[in-house]
């Protein structure tokens, strides 16, 4: 059949094709997008050792949540290195931050970590910061005062950061 069509009526019929294809894939997104919000609502976290770990279904939208918050840390911790010469890497900024919170509140990250490993999980320690409210409060709290030091230094204007507000 395709032989004795000419290529302008193969063309259209490719489009036609192509287009249902489309449509079948929109409808494919879309119930994964339902699916995805079924499991938001489904969601319960699971307590373990009074540390909270996201249930294993549920995953993909922690991480989300997760992704936006460090984003937001990593944008703060880049506006600190602008000003902060001794830090030319995220990672030693946040060995510091790590470093102080160890000094000054006790954390012990290998301890911190082992539940999550244990449990099947593998999160650096900025997960664990972040799975924890207390220690995600001290860690920005940390930052904020970094950065305002920084400005004392340089004499900059700084504007208290969004991830305090999360």
């Amino acid at each position: 059949m395709m032989e004795n069509l000419t290529a302008s009526e193969r063309l259209e019929n490719l489009e036609y094709k192509l287009d249902e294809l489309q449509k079948d894939m929109d409808e494919i997104w879309q119930l994964i997008d339902e699916i995805k919000v079924s499991k938001s609502k489904n969601t319960i976290k699971k307590q373990t050792n009074k540390k909270q770990f996201a249930d294993h279904k549920s995953k993909i939208i922690f991480l989300d949540d997760r992704n936006i918050w460090k984003k937001s840390v990593y944008n703060q911790i880049d506006i600190l290195m602008d000003f902060d010469r001794r830090f030319i890497k995220r990672a030693e900024v946040l060995r510091y931050i790590y470093n102080y919170m160890h000094r000054n509140y006790s954390i012990v990250w290998e301890q911190e970590e082992k539940p999550y490993k244990e449990s099947g999980y593998k999160l650096s320690t900025i997960d664990v910061v972040y799975e924890n409210d207390m220690y995600r409060s001290i860690f920005e709290a940390i930052l904020y005062d970094m950065i305002s030091d920084a400005k004392k230094v340089n004499k900059l204007t700084v504007v208290k950061p969004d991830i305090m507000q999360m």
